[in-house]
C-alpha cells in the first residue's frame, strides 16, 4: 500500500501495515479519499461529512472474481490491442457488444420493463461469456439483452428466464424469489419478449441461446425444491 500511495504522489509515512486489507474493509471511490495532516479518531469519522462510503451494488466475490479471470484470459489473447478492448467491453455489458444488441432489438429499453434510461440498462449476455465459443459469440448482438441494472443481476443468476412456448418467450421467475417484491420492481411472471425486430438468422441463435439460458433456469429450480 506504502509502495502505491508514493507512485500518486502522496505521504505514506503514517502508514502502518502494508496490506491495506488487514486495516480496512470497506469500498469507497478513489476520488472520495481523503488524507488529513493529522491522525484521527475513528469515532470522528462517523461525524465526518468529508466521508462518503458507495455501496450501490453488492457484487458477490465470486462475481468479481468471475469477471477478473475472464479479463486476464483476454489480456492474454493472441490479439489486436482494439479487439481485446472490444471483448474487454463486451464483457461487462459495454461497446460494440451493447450497440449490436441495441440495434438488434430495435433500440436502448429493459426487455422486460421498456425503460429506456440509458444509464440504468446493462446488455446481458444469455449464454454466459465463460461458456462462449470464442469472440464470435461473445459479441453476438443475438446472444444479449438489454436489462435494468436489479434484473440482469437476477437474469445471470438464472433466477430468472424466458420460456419459449408457441413461438412466444415469456418471462419465468425463480420460486425463490417474492412475487410482490418483483412486481414493485416491475418484474411480472408472464412477460412476453417483443421479438419482432428480430430478422430470421437472429431469432434463430437468440433462440438456441435462450433454450440454453431456460434450462439452466429450470436444473436451478429443480435444485431448490
Amino acid at each position: 500500500m506504502s509502495d502505491e500511495l508514493r507512485t500518486v504522489g502522496a505521504d505514506s509515512s503514517r502508514v502502518i501495515e502494508d496490506d491495506a486489507l488487514l486495516n480496512f474493509n470497506i469500498r469507497f471511490k478513489p476520488e472520495d479519499l481523503v488524507l488529513y495532516d493529522s491522525y484521527k479518531d475513528v469515532s470522528d469519522l462517523y461525524k465526518s461529512s468529508r466521508y462518503m462510503l458507495f455501496n450501490l451494488v453488492q457484487d458477490s466475490a465470486s462475481d468479481i472474481d468471475s469477471m477478473v479471470s475472464d479479463v486476464m484470459d483476454v489480456c492474454g489473447d493472441d490479439v489486436s490491442e482494439t479487439e481485446k478492448l472490444q471483448l474487454i467491453s463486451a464483457r461487462v455489458g459495454q461497446g460494440v457488444f451493447r450497440e449490436r444488441v441495441a440495434k438488434l432489438w430495435g433500440g436502448e429499453r429493459c426487455a422486460v420493463t421498456l425503460i429506456d434510461i440509458k444509464e440504468l440498462l446493462i446488455a446481458s449476455h444469455i449464454r454466459p461469456w465463460r461458456d462462449c465459443q470464442g469472440r464470435s459469440d461473445r459479441l453476438d448482438g443475438a446472444n444479449g439483452l438489454l436489462l435494468c441494472a436489479h434484473i440482469d443481476k437476477l437474469f445471470d443468476s438464472h433466477l430468472l428466464s424466458f420460456e419459449l412456448k408457441n413461438r412466444s418467450f415469456r418471462l419465468r421467475t425463480s420460486k425463490k424469489l417474492d412475487k410482490k417484491t418483483l412486481l414493485a420492481l416491475g418484474i411480472e411472471e408472464g412477460i412476453e419478449l417483443d421479438t419482432n425486430n428480430l430478422e430470421r438468422g437472429d431469432y434463430s441463435r437468440f433462440e438456441m441461446y435462450m433454450m440454453e439460458h431456460f434450462n439452466r433456469f429450470q436444473t436451478q429450480e429443480s435444485e431448490c425444491t
